[in-house]
């Protein structure tokens, strides 16, 4: 029996990395002040020079800070506000834009009361690409080629501004995350130990025995491992952990060289790609060919519709065919830390779940003062599975899984 960590951006921000959607978005308005006039900024929104000073009447942290700057600048000196289309113009005529958006795509996530996750931003984009697929004739008169045409500019346009956000996102991960914190891999037990216990490989020496067995179903799974914990006792490692990393930081990779060194048998896959092999682009996009809209997408015959689906991404390199030996090499229970296991990944995920070596799914979820999300990721893992009496049966009970451990990796000492 094997072990599948399945390692999403909950991960991360258990160990207090600023990797969350909001941290990156909050952190793109707090630095527009000094930023604004770099040409990667001029590709995402447009601030007047000359009006400018808005930016600086209240200290700005997030999207809502600075709308609430302009439109105290615009009443001041009586200047006209699209709300609509979230524009500020120096007249009615609009001829003059003080603040606008040129990716459009961004003005979405800003104004999109329903962005939480990065799941959410992969989703929106699947949303609108859906949106152009089943986009109407404008007229009857439009000819079919210049409607296809049409079309496809509007395709093009969201996969620029969609690529202009993941480079974005990749210049923040760097200056924000890895260069400022510190992932060698002799960190003291106090920041790892925590995880560091729940990853070894599937060793009933670490659990409670009469709980363990509780989370297979299978007589079999129970029976085989009520034998290996018997040859455990006599020293023997009996299976591997193997890190399904959907992250794009090292902070798997700590643990995966610690675990090393004790000489266990571990397995690292980055199945989006790291920040730091910059020999591969992260994979960054939709991964949901079940949906009932794919194929309509796939039909219109034009590759620039399928640009971001993950499946073709996945293609560039052997990680995913890594993933399919592994499974299809002897059982295995899932354990999720930190993924919200949303539909942007249903391909991967209900390969992994309705596997026939899949005996078991525990899922560690985050835990707050009020409640935790155990049973939105359960409805989640739901959607990844056609087979739902299958799905009732691998999903451990919440009474046998457990909180997401709490733990912070260090800054880098600069002073060092």
């Amino acid at each position: 029996m094997n072990k599948i960590f399945i390692i999403g951006n909950g991960f991360d921000l258990a160990h207090g990395l600023p990797t969350s959607y909001n941290h990156f978005v909050d952190d793109f308005w707090k630095k527009i002040t000094i930023n604004y006039e770099e040409e990667y900024i001029k590709k995402i929104v447009y601030v007047d020079e000359i009006n400018s000073g808005f930016l600086n009447y209240n200290s700005i942290n997030s999207f809502d800070n600075i709308v609430a700057n302009i439109e105290e600048h615009c009443k001041e000196y009586g200047y006209f506000y699209d709300k609509i289309n979230h524009q500020y113009y120096k007249d009615r005529s609009r001829s003059h834009p003080i603040f606008k958006f040129r990716n459009e795509f961004f003005k979405k996530l800003n104004t999109h009361k329903a962005i939480y996750n990065w799941v959410d931003v992969e989703n929106l984009y699947y949303y609108e690409l859906k949106k152009i697929a089943k986009s109407p004739k404008l007229n009857l008169g439009q000819s079919d080629e210049d409607f296809l045409r049409g079309r496809k500019k509007l395709v093009k346009k969201l996969n620029i501004e969609f690529s202009q956000i993941k480079d974005l996102f990749i210049k923040y991960m760097k200056n924000e995350v890895i260069d400022k914190y510190d992932f060698s891999d002799n960190l003291g037990s106090r920041y790892w130990k925590e995880y560091y216990d729940i990853m070894m490989p599937f060793s009933i020496s670490l659990d409670d025995k009469s709980k363990i067995f509780f989370e297979f179903t299978d007589d079999e799974d129970v029976q085989e491992l009520m034998n290996l914990y018997d040859d455990q006792k006599e020293g023997a490692f009996f299976n591997q952990s193997y890190f399904l990393c959907f992250n794009y930081t090292p902070t798997a990779q700590v643990y995966f060289s610690i675990m090393n060194e004790g000489k266990i048998e571990v397995k690292l896959n980055y199945i989006h790609n790291s920040i730091l092999n910059e020999s591969d682009s992260i994979i960054f996009g939709f991964g949901d060919e079940i949906d009932d809209d794919y194929k309509l997408i796939e039909n219109i015959d034009d590759n620039e519709y399928l640009k971001n689906f993950k499946s073709f991404q996945y293609s560039q390199n052997s990680n995913y065919n890594y993933l399919l030996a592994f499974i299809n090499s002897n059982r295995y229970q899932i354990c999720v830390l930190g993924h919200s296991c949303g539909l942007s990944d249903r391909v991967l995920l209900n390969t992994l779940f309705e596997h026939k070596n899949c005996r078991s799914i525990k899922v560690f979820y985050h835990e707050s003062s009020k409640e935790d999300n155990y049973t939105d990721i359960i409805k989640n893992i739901s959607r990844h599975f056609t087979d739902k009496q299958l799905m009732r049966e691998r999903v451990v009970n919440k009474t046998l899984s457990s909180p997401m451990k709490q733990v912070q990796m260090p800054m880098i000492n600069k002073e060092s």
